[in-house]
């Protein structure tokens, strides 16, 4: 079988778009739900919110990574 270039660039295209939605999402709600639960006057859970963090920057690092890998 024969690799086409064309499904392995658009392959890589959703990764890079997956991952990027991905960080985003996790960075925008790690920095957010701490303020409504604070509006709320409700204990802000430091673990889902450290991990959500975590989550985005990997996700972030991953992004970058698959950029610029050929620069590397």
């Amino acid at each position: 079988m024969k690799s086409n270039g064309k499904l392995f660039a658009q392959g890589r295209c959703t990764m890079t778009k997956l991952l990027i939605w991905g960080a985003i999402g996790l960075l925008t709600s790690a920095l957010l739900d701490p303020l409504l639960y604070f509006m709320h006057n409700q204990p802000i859970p430091l673990i889902r919110e450290l991990l959500m963090a975590a989550g985005g920057l990997i996700c972030f690092y991953l992004y970058l990574y698959i950029k610029f890998r050929n620069e590397l």
